[in-house]
């Protein structure tokens, strides 16, 4: 297949919520936030921070559940990726407002796009304590790579990262995070859906001597002679090295769990921090 000109962020980030959309309609998206939530139940938490929150998914799904029961606020690094998570919360009927962590600025600070914003070595500047904090969606491999480029995150960037998320989890709560079993995570094709479909290819990268991953999607369309792709590089992290990190910031039940309606090459983890 043709290898196409790499796209503009902003195109990527269409591109990205397309590749959502065809591959979790047929893994169900439902089906993972239903997961998600009654892991939640079992563990007795009410307070979410999701520090990789993306375009929302799956935290706009819990905050807009009608129970109540959950508290959600939602942070990303990136503003293009934010600016439709806010546009799928005005569909939704959820309040910005409601979303954004509180920090020691929060008097300056109104309900919007930008209030969402954050990085994870800024994520000191939350006043609040959470039950558990979420980073999921593969988001950590991407660190450092997610708008563009290919200089990844070695694992002690990682790790201070996990670092940072731990300490905004309270003394007995927990923190979700995932990342692929192993380094290939081969080839997978996402049937048609609304006249499109799409092929993911995540292999190592043999170009250089760096330890990374590259990852294209290629997006076909009905009638559409020339496809559309994108593609990212990655860490070599897997979620065993992950176990490991936390097992040595002193978290407990550090087992990796498959989450029903999640992408198969992923492991999840979610761990209880000590007090």
């Amino acid at each position: 297949m043709s290898q196409p000109d790499e796209p503009h962020h902003e195109e990527f980030v269409s591109l990205y919520e397309l590749y959502l959309h065809i591959a979790y309609h047929l893994l169900g998206r439902p089906q993972l936030a239903r997961t998600v939530a009654a892991a939640l139940r079992d563990r007795d938490v009410s307070t979410v921070l999701d520090c990789a929150a993306g375009t929302g998914f799956p935290s706009l799904d819990l905050a807009s559940d009608g129970s109540g029961s959950l508290v959600v606020h939602c942070c990303d690094a990136d503003p293009r990726m934010l600016a439709v998570l806010c546009d799928h919360a005005g569909r939704l009927g959820v309040d910005l407002g409601s979303l954004m962590p509180p920090t020691q600025t929060d008097g300056d600070r109104e309900p919007g796009l930008e209030s969402l914003v954050l990085n994870w070595r800024d994520l000191g500047q939350i006043d609040m304590v959470y039950d558990l904090v979420m980073c999921r969606g593969n988001s950590l491999v991407y660190a450092n790579t997610w708008g563009g480029g290919d200089e990844v995150a070695p694992l002690d960037t990682i790790k201070a990262y996990l670092s940072h998320m731990a300490d905004r989890v309270r003394d007995g709560g927990f923190l979700l995070v995932d990342a692929p079993w192993q380094l290939a995570m081969g080839t997978t094709t996402h049937g048609l859906i609304g006249g499109w479909s799409c092929t993911e290819e995540v292999h190592p990268d043999h170009a250089d001597e760096t330890d990374r991953r590259e990852w294209w999607v290629h997006f076909r369309q009905e009638g559409r002679e020339r496809p559309l792709s994108f593609r990212r590089y990655s860490s070599a992290l897997t979620v065993r090295l992950i176990q490991g990190a936390l097992l040595e910031m002193g978290f407990e039940e550090t087992t990796p769990i498959r989450l029903e309606g999640e992408r198969t090459a992923l492991g999840t983890i979610i761990a209880r921090k000590t007090g």
